[in-house]
């Protein structure tokens, strides 16, 4: 599991040499957080809670979060990354449904959960694909962020 969610990074990218770029794959058929939402009860109230498609990815790629952070952490960078990034990302779907906004929410809130970004608001949205490989749904997750050496 940890080859296939192995980060590769670049220092000093030809275009842009003052930036870092990480990239790593979540593997998984990727599921927005605002479609089919649940309300369910807690106590005298109701509560919103996500889909349970997007609560079961969600699992699934927080186990993969170990092997990812770990490496970040072996090339030397401090976790959770506190400083404005670039975020790029393909979602291959294992079936042509939601939104590209849903999509970026949950991996959005998914760095932020799992400590690789501080704060989801640091992320600014580069280029983002919805594809579809019904065979190997999975995100190729590309982050850029200021090379400080």
């Amino acid at each position: 599991m940890l080859e296939r969610c192995r980060p590769r990074i670049d220092r000093g990218v030809a275009e842009r040499p003052e930036w870092v770029r990480i990239r790593f794959t979540i593997q998984g058929p990727p599921r927005t957080k605002k479609t089919h939402n649940r309300l369910v009860p807690v106590g005298r109230r109701y509560r919103l809670i996500p889909s349970a498609a997007h609560e079961r990815w969600y699992r699934d790629a927080c186990s993969q979060a170990w092997g990812i952070r770990e490496q970040l952490r072996r090339a030397g960078f401090e976790l959770p990354i506190q400083e404005p990034v670039t975020v790029r990302a393909t979602f291959w779907r294992d079936r042509r449904i939601g939104d590209e906004c849903g999509y970026m929410q949950a991996l959005g809130d998914w760095l932020e959960r799992v400590g690789i970004i501080l704060n989801d608001r640091l992320i600014h949205w580069g280029e983002v694909r919805l594809e579809k490989d019904a065979e190997n749904p999975r995100i190729e997750v590309e982050i850029e962020i200021p090379n400080d050496e």
